[in-house]
Protein backbone atom coordinates (compact mmCIF):
# COMPACT_ATOMS: atom_id res chain seq x y z
CA UNK A 1 0.00 0.00 0.00
CA UNK A 2 1.26 3.48 -0.90
CA UNK A 3 0.94 6.23 1.73
CA UNK A 4 1.23 9.83 0.48
CA UNK A 5 1.50 12.53 3.15
CA UNK A 6 1.13 16.20 2.24
CA UNK A 7 2.40 18.50 4.96
CA UNK A 8 3.74 22.00 5.42
CA UNK A 9 6.77 20.47 7.10
CA UNK A 10 8.46 17.48 8.71
CA UNK A 11 11.58 18.66 10.52
CA UNK A 12 10.75 22.35 10.80
CA UNK A 13 10.33 23.57 14.38
CA UNK A 14 6.57 23.12 14.72
CA UNK A 15 4.42 21.12 17.12
CA UNK A 16 1.93 20.38 14.37
CA UNK A 17 4.58 18.85 12.12
CA UNK A 18 5.53 16.35 14.80
CA UNK A 19 2.16 14.62 14.40
CA UNK A 20 2.68 14.17 10.66
CA UNK A 21 6.32 13.20 11.19
CA UNK A 22 5.48 10.46 13.66
CA UNK A 23 2.71 9.02 11.49
CA UNK A 24 5.09 8.92 8.50
CA UNK A 25 7.82 7.29 10.56
CA UNK A 26 5.74 4.57 12.15
CA UNK A 27 3.67 3.80 9.04
CA UNK A 28 6.97 3.33 7.16
CA UNK A 29 8.20 0.97 9.87
CA UNK A 30 5.08 -1.15 9.22
CA UNK A 31 6.40 -1.97 5.75
CA UNK A 32 4.37 0.42 3.60
CA UNK A 33 5.76 2.74 0.91
CA UNK A 34 5.67 6.32 2.26
CA UNK A 35 5.99 9.50 0.18
CA UNK A 36 6.10 12.92 1.89
CA UNK A 37 5.26 16.10 -0.04
CA UNK A 38 6.85 19.00 1.86
CA UNK A 39 8.25 22.50 1.09
CA UNK A 40 11.77 22.68 -0.31
CA UNK A 41 13.07 24.66 2.69
CA UNK A 42 12.33 21.83 5.14
CA UNK A 43 15.50 20.62 6.91
CA UNK A 44 14.68 17.05 5.85
CA UNK A 45 16.27 17.81 2.47
CA UNK A 46 19.60 18.88 4.00
CA UNK A 47 19.76 16.02 6.49
CA UNK A 48 20.49 12.33 6.15
CA UNK A 49 17.13 11.48 7.70
CA UNK A 50 15.54 8.52 5.91
CA UNK A 51 12.94 7.38 8.43
CA UNK A 52 10.08 9.23 6.68
CA UNK A 53 10.27 7.49 3.32
CA UNK A 54 10.80 9.35 0.06
CA UNK A 55 10.50 13.15 0.42
CA UNK A 56 9.44 15.25 -2.58
CA UNK A 57 10.04 19.03 -2.48
CA UNK A 58 7.45 21.73 -3.16
CA UNK A 59 8.84 24.88 -4.75
CA UNK A 60 8.64 27.99 -2.56
CA UNK A 61 9.91 31.54 -2.72
CA UNK A 62 10.47 34.35 -0.26
CA UNK A 63 7.89 37.14 -0.14
CA UNK A 64 10.43 39.93 0.26
CA UNK A 65 7.98 42.83 0.19
CA UNK A 66 6.17 41.39 3.20
CA UNK A 67 9.45 40.82 5.03
CA UNK A 68 10.30 44.51 4.51
CA UNK A 69 7.13 45.49 6.38
CA UNK A 70 7.51 42.86 9.12
CA UNK A 71 9.32 45.06 11.69
CA UNK A 72 6.47 47.57 11.58
CA UNK A 73 3.73 44.95 11.71
CA UNK A 74 5.55 43.05 14.46
CA UNK A 75 5.47 46.12 16.69
CA UNK A 76 1.82 46.71 15.85
CA UNK A 77 0.90 43.14 16.77
CA UNK A 78 2.79 43.09 20.06
CA UNK A 79 1.03 42.81 23.38
CA UNK A 80 1.02 45.77 25.79
CA UNK A 81 3.77 44.11 27.83
CA UNK A 82 5.96 43.77 24.74
CA UNK A 83 5.48 47.48 24.01
CA UNK A 84 6.96 48.58 27.32
CA UNK A 85 9.83 51.02 27.16
CA UNK A 86 12.97 49.34 28.50
CA UNK A 87 13.43 51.94 31.24
CA UNK A 88 9.87 51.42 32.49
CA UNK A 89 9.88 47.63 32.74
CA UNK A 90 11.27 47.51 36.26
CA UNK A 91 8.67 49.97 37.48
CA UNK A 92 5.84 47.78 36.27
CA UNK A 93 4.28 50.62 34.26
CA UNK A 94 2.53 49.42 31.10
CA UNK A 95 2.11 51.70 28.13
CA UNK A 96 -1.23 51.16 26.43
CA UNK A 97 -0.99 50.94 22.61
CA UNK A 98 -2.50 53.82 20.66
CA UNK A 99 -5.77 53.40 18.78
CA UNK A 100 -3.88 53.16 15.50
CA UNK A 101 -1.55 50.44 16.81
CA UNK A 102 -4.50 48.54 18.26
CA UNK A 103 -6.27 48.64 14.89
CA UNK A 104 -3.12 47.50 13.10
CA UNK A 105 -2.67 44.69 15.60
CA UNK A 106 -6.14 43.30 14.90
CA UNK A 107 -5.83 43.81 11.13
CA UNK A 108 -2.42 42.13 11.02
CA UNK A 109 -3.57 39.18 13.16
CA UNK A 110 -6.58 38.55 10.90
CA UNK A 111 -4.64 39.00 7.66
CA UNK A 112 -1.73 36.76 8.67
CA UNK A 113 -3.95 34.01 10.11
CA UNK A 114 -6.29 33.83 7.10
CA UNK A 115 -3.28 33.77 4.77
CA UNK A 116 -1.69 31.04 6.89
CA UNK A 117 -4.80 28.85 6.97
CA UNK A 118 -6.35 29.52 3.55
CA UNK A 119 -3.72 31.23 1.49
CA UNK A 120 -0.09 30.75 0.72
CA UNK A 121 2.00 32.49 3.39
CA UNK A 122 4.21 30.69 5.87
CA UNK A 123 6.34 32.42 8.51
CA UNK A 124 9.52 30.33 8.75
CA UNK A 125 12.37 31.51 11.01
CA UNK A 126 13.07 35.10 9.84
CA UNK A 127 11.51 34.60 6.44
CA UNK A 128 8.06 34.97 4.95
CA UNK A 129 7.63 32.11 2.48
CA UNK A 130 5.04 31.97 -0.28
CA UNK A 131 3.67 28.44 -0.72
CA UNK A 132 1.04 28.20 -3.41
CA UNK A 133 -1.59 25.44 -3.49
CA UNK A 134 -0.78 24.93 -7.17
CA UNK A 135 2.84 24.14 -6.23
CA UNK A 136 1.72 21.37 -3.86
CA UNK A 137 -0.57 19.92 -6.53
CA UNK A 138 2.11 20.17 -9.22
CA UNK A 139 4.74 18.38 -7.11
CA UNK A 140 2.29 15.67 -6.08
CA UNK A 141 0.81 14.96 -9.50
CA UNK A 142 4.08 15.27 -11.41
CA UNK A 143 5.94 12.85 -9.15
CA UNK A 144 3.24 10.46 -7.99
CA UNK A 145 0.38 10.30 -10.53
CA UNK A 146 1.37 6.72 -11.41
CA UNK A 147 1.09 5.74 -7.72
CA UNK A 148 -2.58 6.75 -7.59
CA UNK A 149 -3.42 3.82 -9.87
CA UNK A 150 -2.44 1.41 -7.10
CA UNK A 151 -4.00 1.12 -3.65
CA UNK A 152 -3.10 4.54 -2.24
CA UNK A 153 -3.85 6.40 0.97
CA UNK A 154 -3.60 10.20 0.90
CA UNK A 155 -2.99 11.86 4.28
CA UNK A 156 -3.28 15.62 4.87
CA UNK A 157 -3.00 17.25 8.27
CA UNK A 158 -4.53 20.57 9.38
CA UNK A 159 -3.23 23.10 9.96
CA UNK A 160 -2.98 24.96 7.63
CA UNK A 161 -6.51 24.52 6.39
CA UNK A 162 -5.73 24.84 2.69
CA UNK A 163 -4.25 21.32 2.73
CA UNK A 164 -7.88 20.16 2.80
CA UNK A 165 -8.45 21.96 -0.51
CA UNK A 166 -5.46 20.13 -2.00
CA UNK A 167 -6.73 16.79 -0.69
CA UNK A 168 -10.16 17.42 -2.19
CA UNK A 169 -8.68 18.25 -5.61
CA UNK A 170 -6.68 15.01 -5.66
CA UNK A 171 -9.65 12.97 -4.43
CA UNK A 172 -11.85 14.32 -7.24
CA UNK A 173 -9.16 13.58 -9.86
CA UNK A 174 -8.47 10.09 -8.47
CA UNK A 175 -11.70 8.82 -6.80
CA UNK A 176 -10.08 5.47 -5.91
CA UNK A 177 -7.68 7.21 -3.52
CA UNK A 178 -8.52 6.80 0.17
CA UNK A 179 -8.21 10.28 1.69
CA UNK A 180 -7.57 10.78 5.42
CA UNK A 181 -8.14 14.40 6.49
CA UNK A 182 -6.41 14.81 9.83
CA UNK A 183 -7.21 17.58 12.32
CA UNK A 184 -4.73 18.47 15.04
CA UNK A 185 -6.66 21.70 15.77
CA UNK A 186 -10.02 23.06 14.64
CA UNK A 187 -9.48 25.47 11.75
CA UNK A 188 -12.05 28.05 12.78
CA UNK A 189 -11.39 28.18 16.52
CA UNK A 190 -7.80 29.29 17.01
CA UNK A 191 -7.84 30.92 20.47
CA UNK A 192 -6.13 34.08 19.22
CA UNK A 193 -8.45 34.59 16.25
CA UNK A 194 -12.03 33.97 17.40
CA UNK A 195 -13.18 37.10 15.55
CA UNK A 196 -12.66 35.43 12.18
CA UNK A 197 -14.43 32.16 12.95
CA UNK A 198 -17.16 32.98 10.42
CA UNK A 199 -14.73 33.52 7.52
CA UNK A 200 -16.08 31.96 4.31
CA UNK A 201 -12.54 30.96 3.32
CA UNK A 202 -12.09 28.98 6.53
CA UNK A 203 -15.45 27.25 6.06
CA UNK A 204 -14.42 26.18 2.58
CA UNK A 205 -11.39 24.40 4.05
CA UNK A 206 -13.62 22.45 6.43
CA UNK A 207 -16.25 21.77 3.81
CA UNK A 208 -13.66 20.29 1.44
CA UNK A 209 -12.89 17.58 4.03
CA UNK A 210 -16.47 17.03 5.19
CA UNK A 211 -17.67 16.49 1.61
CA UNK A 212 -14.82 14.41 0.18
CA UNK A 213 -12.66 12.72 2.84
CA UNK A 214 -13.06 8.98 3.41
CA UNK A 215 -11.84 9.27 7.00
CA UNK A 216 -11.53 12.32 9.25
CA UNK A 217 -9.22 11.94 12.24
CA UNK A 218 -9.17 14.24 15.27
CA UNK A 219 -6.61 14.65 18.04
CA UNK A 220 -9.20 14.36 20.85
CA UNK A 221 -12.79 13.35 21.57
CA UNK A 222 -13.66 16.98 22.18
CA UNK A 223 -12.31 17.98 18.78
CA UNK A 224 -14.14 15.10 17.07
CA UNK A 225 -17.40 16.28 18.63
CA UNK A 226 -16.70 19.83 17.48
CA UNK A 227 -15.98 18.66 13.92
CA UNK A 228 -19.18 16.60 13.77
CA UNK A 229 -21.15 19.64 14.93
CA UNK A 230 -19.48 21.89 12.34
CA UNK A 231 -20.21 19.35 9.61
CA UNK A 232 -23.88 19.13 10.61
CA UNK A 233 -24.23 22.91 10.38
CA UNK A 234 -22.76 22.77 6.87
CA UNK A 235 -25.15 19.98 5.84
CA UNK A 236 -22.86 16.94 6.19
CA UNK A 237 -22.98 13.89 8.45
CA UNK A 238 -19.47 12.68 9.28
CA UNK A 239 -20.27 10.72 12.45
CA UNK A 240 -19.31 7.39 10.85
CA UNK A 241 -16.27 8.83 9.09
CA UNK A 242 -14.71 10.44 12.17
CA UNK A 243 -12.30 8.76 14.58
CA UNK A 244 -9.90 9.88 17.32
CA UNK A 245 -6.14 9.51 16.96
CA UNK A 246 -4.52 11.18 19.95
CA UNK A 247 -1.08 12.73 19.82
CA UNK A 248 1.62 10.65 21.42
CA UNK A 249 5.28 10.18 22.32
CA UNK A 250 8.32 8.21 21.26
CA UNK A 251 10.24 5.99 23.63
CA UNK A 252 13.60 7.63 24.21
CA UNK A 253 16.86 6.24 25.52
CA UNK A 254 18.02 9.67 26.71
CA UNK A 255 19.75 9.70 30.05
CA UNK A 256 18.32 11.74 32.86
CA UNK A 257 19.74 15.26 32.73
CA UNK A 258 20.69 17.48 35.62
CA UNK A 259 18.81 20.79 35.61
CA UNK A 260 20.92 22.78 38.04
CA UNK A 261 23.11 22.81 41.10
CA UNK A 262 20.53 23.51 43.82
CA UNK A 263 19.86 19.91 44.73
CA UNK A 264 18.22 20.90 48.02
CA UNK A 265 15.33 22.52 46.12
CA UNK A 266 12.50 20.75 44.32
CA UNK A 267 12.80 21.36 40.55
CA UNK A 268 9.44 22.15 38.93
CA UNK A 269 9.81 22.19 35.15
CA UNK A 270 7.62 23.76 32.48
CA UNK A 271 8.59 23.57 28.80
CA UNK A 272 6.84 25.25 25.87
CA UNK A 273 4.88 28.38 25.07
CA UNK A 274 2.72 30.12 27.67
CA UNK A 275 -0.56 31.49 26.32
CA UNK A 276 -2.69 34.25 27.80
CA UNK A 277 -5.18 31.77 29.30
CA UNK A 278 -2.43 30.01 31.29
CA UNK A 279 -2.02 31.77 34.62
CA UNK A 280 1.67 31.31 35.38
CA UNK A 281 1.54 34.50 37.47
CA UNK A 282 -0.73 32.84 40.03
CA UNK A 283 1.55 29.80 40.22
CA UNK A 284 4.57 32.05 40.70
CA UNK A 285 2.79 33.89 43.50
CA UNK A 286 2.28 30.56 45.27
CA UNK A 287 5.84 29.23 44.98
CA UNK A 288 7.40 32.58 45.96
CA UNK A 289 5.50 32.52 49.25
CA UNK A 290 7.68 32.46 52.38
CA UNK A 291 6.80 28.83 53.13
CA UNK A 292 7.81 27.60 49.66
CA UNK A 293 10.45 29.86 48.12
CA UNK A 294 13.30 28.05 49.88
CA UNK A 295 11.88 24.62 49.00
CA UNK A 296 11.08 24.81 45.29
CA UNK A 297 12.31 26.49 42.12
CA UNK A 298 10.68 26.92 38.72
CA UNK A 299 12.68 25.98 35.62
CA UNK A 300 11.30 27.24 32.33
CA UNK A 301 12.33 26.53 28.72
CA UNK A 302 10.37 28.02 25.83
CA UNK A 303 9.51 31.02 23.71
CA UNK A 304 7.69 32.91 26.51
CA UNK A 305 10.87 33.47 28.49
CA UNK A 306 10.40 37.26 28.66
CA UNK A 307 7.09 36.78 30.47
CA UNK A 308 8.66 34.30 32.88
CA UNK A 309 11.73 36.44 33.53
CA UNK A 310 9.52 39.39 34.43
CA UNK A 311 8.05 37.31 37.26
CA UNK A 312 11.32 37.35 39.16
CA UNK A 313 11.21 41.16 39.30
CA UNK A 314 7.77 41.15 40.91
CA UNK A 315 8.42 38.78 43.82
CA UNK A 316 11.50 37.19 45.34
CA UNK A 317 11.82 33.51 44.58
CA UNK A 318 13.84 30.86 42.77
CA UNK A 319 13.43 30.79 39.01
CA UNK A 320 15.66 29.65 36.17
CA UNK A 321 14.90 30.57 32.56
CA UNK A 322 16.68 28.45 29.97
CA UNK A 323 15.03 30.49 27.19
CA UNK A 324 14.71 28.78 23.81
CA UNK A 325 16.25 25.32 23.67
CA UNK A 326 16.11 22.51 21.12
CA UNK A 327 13.45 19.84 21.40
CA UNK A 328 16.09 17.31 22.47
CA UNK A 329 17.31 19.65 25.22
CA UNK A 330 13.74 20.24 26.40
CA UNK A 331 13.23 16.47 26.72
CA UNK A 332 16.41 16.22 28.81
CA UNK A 333 15.23 19.04 31.07
CA UNK A 334 11.93 17.22 31.58
CA UNK A 335 13.72 14.03 32.55
CA UNK A 336 15.73 15.92 35.16
CA UNK A 337 12.67 17.38 36.89
CA UNK A 338 11.28 16.42 40.27
CA UNK A 339 7.83 17.60 39.17
CA UNK A 340 6.51 18.54 35.72
CA UNK A 341 4.09 21.44 35.46
CA UNK A 342 1.23 21.68 32.98
CA UNK A 343 -0.85 24.86 32.99
CA UNK A 344 -4.24 24.50 31.33
CA UNK A 345 -6.97 27.01 30.69
CA UNK A 346 -9.40 27.70 33.51
CA UNK A 347 -12.16 27.14 30.95
CA UNK A 348 -13.01 23.99 28.94
CA UNK A 349 -10.33 23.60 26.26
CA UNK A 350 -12.76 22.90 23.43
CA UNK A 351 -10.98 19.80 22.19
CA UNK A 352 -7.39 21.11 22.41
CA UNK A 353 -5.03 18.52 23.93
CA UNK A 354 -1.50 19.89 24.21
CA UNK A 355 1.27 17.70 22.82
CA UNK A 356 3.44 18.58 25.81
CA UNK A 357 1.33 16.28 27.97
CA UNK A 358 2.43 13.21 25.98
CA UNK A 359 6.08 14.22 26.19
CA UNK A 360 5.64 14.54 29.92
CA UNK A 361 4.23 10.99 30.06
CA UNK A 362 7.35 9.62 28.38
CA UNK A 363 9.55 11.16 31.09
CA UNK A 364 7.91 9.01 33.79
CA UNK A 365 7.79 11.90 36.25
CA UNK A 366 4.90 13.08 38.45
CA UNK A 367 2.83 15.76 36.72
CA UNK A 368 1.07 18.69 38.37
CA UNK A 369 -1.78 20.10 36.27
CA UNK A 370 -3.31 23.47 37.14
CA UNK A 371 -6.75 23.88 35.57
CA UNK A 372 -9.45 21.27 36.16
CA UNK A 373 -12.15 22.19 33.61
CA UNK A 374 -11.25 19.69 30.85
CA UNK A 375 -13.36 16.57 31.50
CA UNK A 376 -11.75 14.48 28.74
CA UNK A 377 -8.24 15.23 29.93
CA UNK A 378 -9.20 14.59 33.56
CA UNK A 379 -10.56 11.14 32.69
CA UNK A 380 -7.37 10.20 30.82
CA UNK A 381 -5.21 11.44 33.70
CA UNK A 382 -7.20 9.44 36.25
CA UNK A 383 -6.71 6.22 34.28
CA UNK A 384 -2.96 6.79 33.91
CA UNK A 385 -2.13 7.82 37.48
CA UNK A 386 0.65 10.01 38.85
CA UNK A 387 -1.07 13.12 37.49
CA UNK A 388 -2.37 15.61 40.06
CA UNK A 389 -5.05 18.02 38.84
CA UNK A 390 -5.85 21.16 40.82
CA UNK A 391 -7.98 24.26 40.22
CA UNK A 392 -6.45 27.73 40.01
CA UNK A 393 -6.70 28.18 43.79
CA UNK A 394 -3.66 29.35 45.71
CA UNK A 395 -4.27 27.43 48.93
CA UNK A 396 -4.82 24.08 47.20
CA UNK A 397 -1.68 24.49 45.10
CA UNK A 398 0.33 25.51 48.16
CA UNK A 399 -0.97 22.56 50.18
CA UNK A 400 -0.02 20.10 47.42
CA UNK A 401 3.50 21.50 46.99
CA UNK A 402 4.24 21.50 50.71
CA UNK A 403 3.10 17.88 50.90
CA UNK A 404 5.15 17.00 47.79
CA UNK A 405 8.29 18.63 49.24
CA UNK A 406 7.91 16.72 52.52
CA UNK A 407 7.74 13.31 50.78
CA UNK A 408 11.03 13.20 48.88
CA UNK A 409 11.72 10.99 47.08
CA UNK A 410 8.10 11.23 45.97
CA UNK A 411 6.54 7.91 45.02
CA UNK A 412 3.60 7.52 42.65
CA UNK A 413 1.87 4.79 40.67
CA UNK A 414 1.32 4.92 36.93
CA UNK A 415 -0.49 2.39 34.71
CA UNK A 416 2.06 1.50 32.04
CA UNK A 417 -0.58 -0.09 29.80
CA UNK A 418 -2.58 3.14 29.76
CA UNK A 419 0.58 5.14 29.02
CA UNK A 420 1.52 2.79 26.19
CA UNK A 421 -1.73 3.61 24.38
CA UNK A 422 -0.10 6.94 23.53
CA UNK A 423 3.05 5.39 22.10
CA UNK A 424 3.20 6.52 18.45
CA UNK A 425 3.90 2.98 17.35
CA UNK A 426 0.51 1.89 18.72
CA UNK A 427 -1.31 5.00 17.49
CA UNK A 428 -0.03 4.54 13.92
CA UNK A 429 -0.94 0.86 14.00
CA UNK A 430 -4.51 1.70 15.09
CA UNK A 431 -4.79 4.18 12.22
CA UNK A 432 -3.57 1.64 9.68
CA UNK A 433 -5.95 -1.03 10.97
CA UNK A 434 -8.88 1.37 10.65
CA UNK A 435 -7.87 2.31 7.09
CA UNK A 436 -7.53 -1.35 6.05
CA UNK A 437 -10.91 -2.18 7.54
CA UNK A 438 -12.59 0.64 5.63
CA UNK A 439 -10.81 -0.21 2.39
CA UNK A 440 -12.27 -3.73 2.54
CA UNK A 441 -15.76 -2.27 2.76
CA UNK A 442 -15.37 0.01 -0.27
Amino acid sequence: MNIILISRGLLTNSIGHKRTRMIAKYVLSSGHAVFCIVPDFDPVFSSNESSFGICIPVASREAKWIKTLMPFFKEASSSPQDLLDSELRNSGYKRTPSGVLHFLKKAYAKWSYVNFQCGSLYFHDNYVIRLRKKAFLKSTLKSLSHKFKDQTVLFTSVSPGYLNLIGARIKKKFPNVFWVADYRDPIEDNHNHKSISSSLSLKKCDEAAFANADLITAASEGLATKLCGSATRLGYNIDRRCMVIYNGFEHSESETAETGDCAEKISIVYTGTLYSNQNVELFWKVISDECLKEKVRLIYAGSSYSRVERLSTSREGSIKSLRLVSHEQAICVQRGADLLLLLKSDEPDQGIMTGKFYEYLASNKPILVIGDKDAEFNAIAERIGGIYILPYEEEKIKEFLLDFASKQPFRFERDSQEVDKFNWNNLARNLLEEIKKRLKNI
